[in-house]
């Protein structure tokens, strides 16, 4: 049985799993669930011991969202009372974390892939299987389906649920994740499967495009995670106060997400913003995540009271390409939150159609204090050791639908920011920052 101890095995193989690490001495590269220690000894599939260090005091409950349906068929053996699941055959390179291993009534899901025939399940076996058949295939088709039947009262039943996206195909609608009770240690956490993440640029990863007109994601629950997904072409076809995130939580962590392309009507003037904290008293936390090409705003604090929205290494562009209030709003906005502040650091955000890159309207006494080391393309960035003047040409491309905010060599953004360190370690591609002296400004570490 895989436990939680991390010492029992002598002359044991270590293998540092994070999300998006490989399994080196295995030879494939494979996912695994927020960062873990695998210990192998030799030998191959059942003829070796396994053991997952997990985090010992929360259940961590996987579940695979996509629409492949069924991966593969075969036959498997695990004994009660095991987590560890032995294969006949090869697993073919599109199961992963989180996916369904259903016997006959019953079913157990997947942890860690540890090698072509062997994985980890995420809890142990109610019942004897000796090579047994069975079916394996993704455990829910679309994001909400998963939120519904996984969500409940969190902190009873100690567990932590996290909702595992592939790249089989565009997702067409979003969801609310709402209704559960939720704490710092026990909540839901939307992700995506390491070999289905983007790369920094539009298209390359899971994206969520709904068909019909909504926010994309809508986060009611405290304490919830959203990591690594794309949202386009949320509001097609109306005139509606839509984000790409819309957030009413306290506690939420949104990181490695790409929003853009709202996809209101021309001239409709929507209030379509990226990410919106629109709840009194909320505490939000966004990072290495890139917003551009939007109706109106990209990270906003919108008309709330005592709300606190931070900001760290992300890039908002092009703002304010559809909105008739042209002064009101920018790229980074408090707009009509009394006693609210957003803390921008090492943000960079340019190319604000009408209005300013940063702004809070109204006028008053600074809602943006704790910022620092930010860059604008006007004379906007807030705080000490920011930068005005940014130049668009030192990113890769800002050709429409075919943008990439990565930096290029010139870009002031480079070694410009401060070190943020205690909240983030990696960039928008999951690259380690910094590479130079300090960290970069924006969602890229050059």
């Amino acid at each position: 049985m895989a436990t939680d101890a991390e010492n029992d095995l002598t002359g044991a193989d270590l293998i540092d799993l994070e999300l998006d690490a490989e399994l080196a001495n295995d030879g494939g590269d494979e996912d695994a669930t927020d960062g873990f220690d695998v210990r192998l000894d030799a030998g191959h599939g059942c003829d070796r011991t396994v053991e997952v260090a997990r985090d010992p005091d929360v259940l961590e409950r996987t579940r695979s969202i996509g629409t492949a349906g069924v991966l593969t068929t075969t036959r498997a053996t695990v004994s009660v009372g095991s987590d560890v699941v032995c294969l006949d055959d090869p697993l073919p390179p599109e199961v992963g974390v989180g996916d369904q291993l259903r016997f006959g009534a019953g079913s157990l899901f997947v942890f860690a892939v540890i090698d072509e025939t062997t994985v980890v399940v995420d809890a142990p076996a109610l019942d004897d299987y000796a090579a047994e058949s069975v079916t394996i295939q993704r455990a829910y088709a679309t994001i909400q389906r998963w939120e519904d039947e996984r969500g409940g009262d969190l902190v009873a039943g100690n567990r932590r649920e996290i909702g595992v996206l592939y790249d089989d195909s565009t997702f067409t609608a979003g969801a609310v994740i709402s209704g559960s009770v939720t704490d710092p240690s026990r909540y839901m956490h939307l992700t995506v499967a390491p070999r289905s993440r983007h790369d920094g640029t539009a298209g390359t990863g899971v994206v969520i495009e709904p068909a019909v007109a909504s926010h994309g994601l809508q986060v009611v629950d405290d304490w919830t995670r959203v990591s690594w997904v794309e949202v386009t072409r949320w509001s097609v076809g109306v005139a509606a106060s839509l984000d790409g995130i819309n957030v009413l939580g306290t506690g939420v962590e949104i990181d490695h997400v790409i929003i853009h392309d709202d996809g209101a009507t021309a001239g409709t003037d929507p209030d379509c913003n990226g990410i919106t904290a629109e709840q009194d008293g909320i505490a939000v936390r966004v990072t290495n995540s890139i917003v551009y090409s939007i109706a109106r705003s990209a990270f906003a604090i919108h008309d709330t009271a005592s709300t606190l929205l931070e900001v760290f290494n992300s890039t908002a562009w092009n703002c304010k390409t559809n909105d008739g209030l042209s002064l009101t709003y920018g790229c980074v906005v408090l707009y009509s939150s009394p006693g609210s502040t957003l803390v921008a650091r090492n943000v960079l955000a340019g190319g604000a159609v009408a209005g300013l890159d940063f702004s809070q309207y109204p006028d008053g006494p600074d809602q943006f204090v704790g910022s620092s080391n930010n860059i604008s393309s006007d004379a906007s960035a807030p705080g000490p050791n920011s930068l005005t003047g940014f130049d668009p040409a030192t990113f890769v491309s800002v050709v429409p639908r075919a943008e990439d905010l990565h930096l290029l060599p010139s870009a002031i953004a480079i070694d410009a920011g401060t070190d943020l360190s205690v909240f983030l370690t990696d960039d928008i591609d999951g690259e380690p920052r910094p590479k130079g002296l300090a960290f970069d400004v924006g969602a890229d570490e050059f």
